[in-house]
């Protein structure tokens, strides 16, 4: 897809030369490198993950005395900022971004998280990795795009939800019956329409 000026100007600054501010041979070699962690059966292996940091903010609620006040926004954001941290950065988006480059080689570059993958990517036409620019760019990118806007996506359900309690009960019953009090993953996901649709309605009426 062609960038804008307007659109390289605004982004230059924070994202540089990413997969999101690139284009043409810059861009499809970055995107053919990232494209595989987003094969649906890539993603259904990062469902337990993503349920545990889902029920250790529901505990955080529950410790909490009754009639408590809670930033939710905040609070979902917190909890996909360390999804994203486990699925893509090995656990490791909690420094800046070069100090976890630096940390990451020092462990070794291998693993199947974006991190393991755009280190050890080459350009199919020059054979030369993505520089320490690049690699930066593109962590900065998947970070912002990877939570913020679930973050808001999130919020806003749960706020809806709290507009219509009986959708919440409808939730909780397609959950137990289709887990069985088992936590969620990937091979449950297909089972959860009504969950699907009221996430589907919260983001067509606010969009995040």
């Amino acid at each position: 897809f062609h960038k804008s000026p307007i659109e390289k100007q605004i982004f230059r600054h924070t994202l540089g030369d990413g997969i999101l501010t690139s284009q043409g041979a810059s861009w499809r070699w970055q995107r053919r490198t990232a494209a595989p962690l987003f094969r649906v059966s890539d993603l259904n292996a990062l469902v337990p993950m993503m349920t545990a940091e889902g029920e250790a903010q529901a505990k955080r609620w529950a410790a909490t005395p009754p009639g408590s006040v809670h930033a939710i926004d905040a609070d979902m954001t917190e909890t996909t900022f360390h999804v994203i941290s486990s699925t893509m950065f090995g656990g490791k988006a909690d420094a800046d971004t070069r100090e976890i480059l630096d940390q990451r080689r020092q462990a070794g570059i291998e693993g199947p998280d974006l991190m393991g993958r755009l280190l050890q990517a080459r350009d199919p036409e020059t054979g030369q990795p993505m520089s320490d620019s690049q690699l930066v760019d593109n962590l900065l990118t998947f970070l912002g795009a990877g939570h913020e806007t679930t973050a808001k996506a999130l919020t806003w359900s749960l706020y809806l939800l709290s507009r219509a309690p009986e959708w919440q009960d409808n939730i909780a019953a397609e959950v137990n019956a289709v887990c069985g009090g088992a936590p969620i993953t990937g091979e449950h996901l297909e089972g959860l329409e009504v969950t699907r649709s009221v996430f589907k309605e919260a983001m067509r009426l606010y969009p995040p």
